[in-house]
């Protein structure tokens, strides 16, 4: 018993001189070199600012600290791993990152208030620690600086408040781990324009939510590359000089990326990934994909030519509120024969409208709608802006409501089960032959044809088409051999079913003209048949699902028939 409590005793002795070396090696070590010298000879630290050199040269534990008491440069001549590196007001010396040798910071981080820092060409890792220039002049490596590691809160990563910041063409990667089951925000500050070499985006969750990155104050630019590999960019602008790239990871965001360089620059994809809000101002030089397919949170063409991918480029991702998802103010915009995919996604338990504001018009190859929903309602897609909204090919409703503004489709339309109707116009006005294709009982938006030449026909398998109002002013349409039903949610008074001009083809199917109204009021849907027209079965089913019945009107002067 004596031999374990002595061994026991000695054990606790030991432990305990364990944590007092371990307390002594984990200390501050200034720099006191007074000429220059390298980094790994200790005469050249202290263990207190401008005291006698000979002190331990600075270990993972340790924080290195330049101050006006060593005034010497640093050669940084061996890859050194400490805790932080300080370098304050004082110390106006140079500090040189040799060529070959990497440099790994803890969670003491790395700033800057005077002297000189000059990378070399190899990594700068700062690891579960920020980095604050505030004064003097910072050179990076020409390799990677990365700042990032783990963290459990939200964190300032990147401040940069005074003194100068030169990239020496290398890449600063933004690359902080979160670990809590929280979204948490990383945040690069910067009281006046910071220009980068090359970006890289990388913010990651270890745990169960996607996080943000921000810039605030004033923007950052991007001379060369930049590429966003995780995360939500969720606000702030970078400015963009060379070219965008999106890596399978990338969650998208409210953040602007703003393209703007003199020469061609060009944007890519490698997986599913979305990235931020895309604005477009080039005074020369040209957009284009390396990729075939493209995502974004956002779009906005204010000014250059953008050609957009041979496959599809979607715009929309997770939203809230009512947001405008893509814009063209000016430049062109190249459908390059590829698909616009509008895919906002809502959350909230209220209706939501999510508009493309064209008004100097915009032609797509193909275009498909999918506005969802994923509480408890439908949303809207909205086209605003005055001029004409042209789809070269191919229109899909395929999910929500369209309402407001013009769609002219010169190839065919396309109804998928989760569309809900809507008020916008969907002009049927190609010079060809046109096919509407369904497979489902959901209900198009308002189908108006206007053809000088060719005939709309009912596509391939589709016996029944649903839509929320139709108008036929010139050419040939063929009712489906089916039920071709023409209503939906009403409010107030609306002309329903109209025939201005064409011929109206029955087909041997029904019409069924099915409005539906919420309102605790009496209201009128009307048919309108200037011109004559005959229908094979006509059946009239207004309701109500207030608290009145409501009517079907037929007005013009013209003669309804019905063949059965």
């Amino acid at each position: 018993m004596a031999l374990f409590l002595n061994f026991n005793r000695s054990f606790i002795l030991i432990v305990l001189l364990s944590c007092q070396l371990a307390s002594a090696l984990a200390a501050n070590r200034y720099w006191v070199a007074g000429t220059a010298g390298v980094w790994n000879d200790p005469a050249n630290w202290s263990a207190t600012s401008g005291g006698p050199g000979g002190a331990s040269v600075p270990g993972a534990a340790d924080v290195a600290i330049y101050d006006a008491n060593g005034s010497g440069n640093c050669l940084i001549n061996v890859s050194i791993s400490v805790q932080g590196i300080q370098i304050d007001a004082g110390y106006n010396g140079i500090i040189t990152q040799q060529a070959g040798v990497s440099i790994t910071i803890g969670n003491a981080g790395f700033s800057q208030a005077g002297g000189s820092f000059t990378g070399g060409d190899s990594g700068i890792d700062i690891n579960s620690g920020t980095f604050t220039l505030s004064g003097g002049t910072f050179t990076s490596t020409s390799g990677i600086l990365s700042v990032g590691g783990a963290f459990a809160v939200n964190v300032n990563l990147f401040s940069y408040n005074g003194g100068t910041f030169l990239h020496n063409l290398g890449t600063v990667q933004f690359d902080p781990d979160f670990t809590a089951c929280a979204q948490r925000i990383a945040i690069v500050t910067l009281t006046s324009s910071l220009t980068f070499n090359h970006l890289i985006v990388d913010v990651t969750n270890l745990s169960c939510v996607e996080d943000l990155f921000t810039f605030s104050g004033s923007n950052a630019v991007v001379a060369g590359n930049l590429t966003h590999a995780d995360g939500i960019f969720y606000s702030g602008t970078i400015e963009v000089l060379g070219n965008l790239f999106v890596q399978n990871d990338a969650d998208g965001g409210s953040g602007t990326i703003l393209i703007n360089g003199s020469m061609n620059q060009n944007y890519s994809s490698s997986g599913s990934g979305r990235t931020a809000h895309v604005r477009i101002n080039k005074s020369s030089g040209i957009v284009s994909a390396s990729t075939s397919d493209f995502l974004v949170q956002q779009f906005t063409l204010d000014a250059g030519v953008f050609n957009a991918p041979t496959g599809v480029f979607r715009i929309g991702g997770a939203w809230t509120g009512n947001p405008t998802i893509l814009t063209v103010t000016g430049g062109t915009f190249n459908h390059n024969s590829g698909t616009v995919r509008l895919d906002p996604s809502f959350s909230e338990c209220a209706t939501r409208t999510a508009t493309i504001n064209v008004p100097g018009g915009i032609t797509f190859y193909n275009l498909i709608v999918d506005v969802d929903n994923t509480g408890c309602t439908e949303d809207i897609l909205a086209v605003s802006g005055a001029s004409t909204v042209i789809v070269a090919n191919d229109f899909t409703q395929f999910d929500g409501f369209v309402n407001t503004g013009t769609i002219e489709v010169r190839g065919n339309v396309y109804l998928e089960s989760g569309a809900d109707g809507g008020t916008a116009t969907i002009l049927m006005n190609g010079t060809t032959d046109q096919t509407y294709n369904n497979t489902s009982t959901a209900r198009f938006a308002h189908l108006r044809v206007n053809k000088s030449s060719g005939v709309v026909n009912p596509g391939v398998g589709t016996t029944d088409f649903l839509v929320q109002q139709f108008t036929l002013d010139a050419g040939v349409f063929n009712a489906p051999t089916g039920v071709f039903r023409v209503g939906g949610s009403w409010v107030g008074n609306p002309t329903i079913f109209a025939i201005n001009g064409g011929t109206f083809n029955h087909n041997n199917g029904t019409v069924r003209i099915d409005p539906v109204f919420a309102e605790c009021a009496t209201r009128t849907a009307t048919i309108s048949t200037p011109l004559a027209v005959t229908f094979y079965n006509l059946i009239v089913d207004v309701d109500n699902t207030g608290c009145t019945e409501d009517i079907l009107a037929v007005s013009g002067a013209s003669t309804v028939i019905v063949a059965n």
